[in-house]
């Protein structure tokens, strides 16, 4: 008789690895915005005191 453990130990792992990435992705993708959006202030905020000059 085949044992089956092994099977289903790995599907239970690949649905952890998969359920862990759905939970992660948008919190970093949410930390790479704000980034993006600080940066972009930063320039602004830097043409702004240099009136010759556009972001």
């Amino acid at each position: 008789m085949i044992d089956h453990m092994p099977f289903i130990v790995g599907a239970y792992a690949a649905f952890f690895i998969v359920l862990a990435y759905t939970a992660a992705a948008p919190v970093l993708r949410g930390r790479r915005i704000r980034q993006a959006v600080r940066r972009y202030q930063q320039r602004l905020k830097t043409a702004s005191e240099q009136p010759g000059k556009r972001p």
